[in-house]
């Protein structure tokens, strides 16, 4: 979707954004804080990619404390977690029996506005316009990037190690797959 904003609005690729993985950071910040007994405050989530099944969790980037969580729990544990994560969304609209989630997503949309409107310069992990980063071009997809007055102000590069890279190639595929579907739509 944002990519079609984008190229249907012509607005500027720093000022068009989506709410991207901010909502499952949310998600598997509260998995942690429930799995290590720590206050969610204290962990620094890093998911990649796009929403849903092929979102990408980075263990060795996510934080708790200060320490990276790969130091914290067993490889077996953190893909527990990361599972119940990707699971998580679909069980909340379960739950709500019909319709979707709306209370979550719209907290983190005025999380993200009042990022860019009180110019924090805050690392959130948003959909945004790719232009050669990561070796992706003319996509839109979740990734770390610092929000402040002007929208996105930078893209940060992670440095990933071949399976990461691989999987978020094979999430930058699904989403290039789901923009020419609704292109057709246009």
């Amino acid at each position: 979707m944002t990519y079609l904003v984008l190229k249907e609005t012509g607005f500027s690729k720093t000022s068009v954004l989506g709410m991207g993985l901010t909502l499952d950071c949310a998600r598997l910040a509260n998995l942690i804080s429930e799995e290590l007994n720590v206050n969610v405050k204290n962990i620094e989530p890093c998911i990649i990619g796009s929403h849903g099944e092929k979102m990408v969790p980075l263990s060795r980037y996510t934080k708790v404390k200060g320490a990276f969580l790969d130091k914290q729990l067993k490889p077996e544990r953190i893909n527990e977690i990361f599972e119940r994560t990707v699971q998580r969304g679909a069980k909340i609209v379960s739950l709500l029996g019909s319709g979707s989630a709306y209370f979550a997503p719209a907290a983190t949309i005025c999380e993200l506005v009042a990022a860019i409107w009180r110019n924090e310069k805050r690392v959130l992990p948003v959909s945004i316009y790719l232009d050669g980063q990561y070796g992706l071009k003319d996509l839109c997809i979740g990734l770390p990037c610092i929000l402040g007055k002007d929208g996105v102000e930078k893209v940060i590069e992670l440095e990933l190690n071949k399976e990461e890279r691989a999987a978020l190639l094979e999430s930058a595929e699904s989403i290039k797959k789901q923009i020419s579907v609704l292109s057709t739509l246009l």
